[in-house]
């Protein structure tokens, strides 16, 4: 409802006052934005709060507080041991796959809006948790460029069940598959995710 139209508008104000006072370095900009995220979480008369939001820094509007980031994950930990295996029995081919497909100089994708410069190659995204993934991960990426990342892939996705359809693992928003690509230039801006309910794994071919 508008309530929670109001709350993503703020959040969404909020993170762009954050990036223009980081990008030019106005200290009443950076004094505006503290200001806007001291108001959010304060205390009103009725004792809510607008955010539970516990750091100027990580400011997403849907956010869940009683969740501790954590940096690194451990191998071991369900449900990503078997997709952590795959991916690094067929590293080898994966990076080499990859680089291929960079010399050949295939057209990649549009990164998000905050990554200016970025290219990237969609394999599967979820959308809501409840896509066939045994019919879109048949794309032109993965059966032309690709083959051996998918097929660690699909044996080991964690949200795979056993018909070949999705079962929530994480979270209902969004899952996703991609390589990015950040050429010379590229940049990343200072952005949140919709909310800090998100697990990413990262296998860096290059750099």
């Amino acid at each position: 409802g508008g309530t929670q139209c109001g709350r993503e508008v703020l959040a969404k104000v909020l993170e762009l006052g954050k990036r223009l006072a980081l990008e030019t370095g106005r200290g009443e900009l950076a004094s505006w934005a503290r200001g806007l995220f001291d108001r959010a979480v304060a205390t009103s008369e009725s004792g809510g709060r607008l955010f539970e939001w516990v750091f100027f820094e990580q400011t997403p509007a849907q956010f869940f507080p009683r969740l501790a980031a954590r940096r690194w994950w451990r191998g071991d930990e369900a449900p990503l041991v078997p997709l952590v295996h795959a991916l690094t029995e067929a590293f080898p081919a994966i990076r080499g796959e990859f680089l291929q497909l960079l010399h050949h100089g295939h057209e990649l994708g549009e990164g998000d809006a905050y990554k200016m410069g970025w290219r990237f190659v969609p394999l599967w995204a979820s959308g809501s948790g409840v896509d066939d993934c045994s019919t879109v991960w048949q794309g032109p990426w993965c059966d032309r460029d690709l083959p051996s990342l998918c097929r660690a892939l699909r044996a080991a996705w964690p949200t795979l069940g056993s018909a070949g359809s999705a079962a929530i693992a994480v979270n209902d928003w969004h899952e996703a598959a991609e390589l990015q690509a950040m050429p010379p230039g590229a940049r990343l801006l200072l952005h949140n995710d919709g909310h800090n309910a998100r697990l990413n794994l990262h296998l860096a071919l290059l750099g």
